[in-house]
């Protein structure tokens, strides 16, 4: 028999400035089969919405080679440096998980 689902908190993701264009999320907490760590959007990231008490990351790229930390419970309208057009943020992953 699999786990219950707990009580999730979730992360929202949004291709467009000040929480528009095509939406993605990471719910944090455990689905029926283990946690959810991380998402890959395949496309660029330009606003964040943290609605969780955990911090998140966001990456450029799987290698973490350019990177930014996303405090607990905040909410940025756009999401800029480090990251640029040429390498935009395109996949996130709970602190705890993957170092930012």
């Amino acid at each position: 028999m699999g786990r219950k689902v707990r009580s999730r908190e979730t992360a929202w993701f949004y291709t467009q400035q000040n929480y528009g264009g095509t939406q993605r999320s990471l719910p944090y907490g455990e689905s029926l089969s283990g946690p959810w760590t991380s998402v890959f959007f395949g496309m660029a990231i330009n606003s964040v919405i943290n609605h969780t008490s955990k911090d998140l990351c966001g990456f450029n790229d799987r290698n973490h080679s350019i990177n930014y930390r996303f405090g607990a419970g905040g909410a940025w309208n756009y999401v800029g440096s480090p990251f640029s057009s040429s390498s935009p943020m395109n996949w996130a992953g709970w602190s705890q998980y993957y170092g930012c």
